[in-house]
């Protein structure tokens, strides 16, 4: 969640398996993993003063409601949801200036801040899950330099 004195809320992404009402469309973000150019859909939704970023693109839409993350953690096709989610959220706060805070839920969008750099911005991390620790783990030494790699 990102929270800024303007109200600014969570981004979300579009899962596969649900209808989503219309939002406001917003410009589309582009970011890159392995080279490859990723479209994301952009629209806004206001509620009770507090608007919402739902983000929209083929990679998020492979999920479902009940499974909203990728099942693995030491796959390709989840290195490239999680750089995309991540590179996602930085474009997000970079299009809000006035976010002040980014409530990181759980570690699979810990990176996000890294794509920021050289600004800062303050954080709060949740861990849920706790038996993963934030580690990545990988079949074999040969497959984690193409997983490192999602991440620039």
């Amino acid at each position: 969640m990102i929270i800024d004195k303007e109200c600014h809320g969570s981004p979300l992404s579009k899962v596969g398996d649900l209808e989503y009402p219309p939002g406001e469309p917003a410009e589309p973000m582009e970011v890159i993993t392995f080279g490859e150019t990723y479209l994301i859909e952009v629209e806004t939704h206001t509620l009770d003063n507090i608007t919402y970023v739902i983000l929209d693109s083929p990679v998020f839409r492979t999920q479902t409601k009940a499974d909203p993350y990728p099942p693995r953690m030491d796959d390709l096709s989840s290195a490239i949801f999680y750089s995309t989610w991540n590179q996602a959220i930085a474009a997000t706060v970079r299009r809000f200036p006035t976010i002040d805070i980014y409530h990181i839920n759980d570690y699979h969008g810990a990176i996000a801040p890294i794509y920021l750099l050289p600004k800062v911005l303050p954080v709060c991390l949740s861990l849920h899950n706790a038996e993963f620790q934030g580690l990545w783990p990988v079949k074999c030494y040969a497959a984690r330099p193409d997983n490192v790699g999602s991440y620039h």
